[in-house]
């Protein structure tokens, strides 16, 4: 009896494991992505309130099963760039699914505000990744490429160019170009006091006699 016992659930863990592993393995080790540029530069300064249109990035489906794409805008947490937020980038087609091997190329536009633009170098990430659809819609996966994006935006007028110019100057300095401001500031207060103030000051030692009285 014992044996039938052990025969029968050996015969199920096998049937089981022969279930089961297969679909594992496809679903954790299928997804792959890679892209055909892993660097844009644009060459030309940006101006506010313009739309621009970036070179296509090209996404390939690395993976062996057939998945979902998108591109988003991501950054280096030490990068010395300004960082341009993903609200300035649209990409066209948003999500597109791509079988094994195949590619697509994505649209890429920039739309600057009017106003309220830092003038600078800026850095991004174009980052490719695989997503599957989840409860609450879009989902991503682990897995990623990325290209690197260099652009500049220029000032929209002449004192807009100095006062970023300085503004920049004292953040990559500090803390000593506030010490040397304040150092200053004391300085010119010392000086407008010193010219418009005077003070006389007499101090006079009472002898004895006039201690007496």
């Amino acid at each position: 009896m014992f044996y039938k016992l052990m025969k029968r659930f050996l015969v199920v863990l096998l049937l089981s494991l022969y279930i089961l592993i297969p679909f594992s393995s496809v679903n954790a080790s299928s997804m792959g992505v890679g892209i055909g540029s892993g660097k844009i530069t644009i060459d030309e300064d940006l101006k506010n309130g313009m739309i621009y249109k970036f070179p296509n990035l090209v996404v390939i489906n690395t993976g062996d099963v057939e998945s979902d794409y998108s591109v988003v805008i991501s950054y280096d947490q030490d990068q010395k760039e300004l960082l341009p937020p993903s609200e300035w980038f649209t990409f066209s087609p948003e999500v597109f699914r791509l079988k094994p091997g195949e590619s697509q190329s994505v649209e890429i536009r920039l739309k600057l505000p009017i106003d309220k633009v830092a003038p600078g170098d800026y850095f991004a990430y174009l980052e490719a990744m695989p997503v599957i659809a989840d409860q609450a819609g879009i989902a991503t996966v682990g897995i990623s490429a990325a290209a690197k994006l260099y652009f500049t935006i220029a000032p929209s007028n002449f004192l807009v160019g100095i006062f970023y110019t300085v503004k920049y100057f004292f953040e990559d300095y500090q803390p000593w170009t506030t010490i040397v401001v304040v150092l200053g500031g004391l300085l010119l207060l010392r000086t407008i006091f010193v010219k418009f103030f005077s003070f006389n000051l007499n101090i006079k030692v009472k002898n004895k006699k006039d201690q007496k009285k």
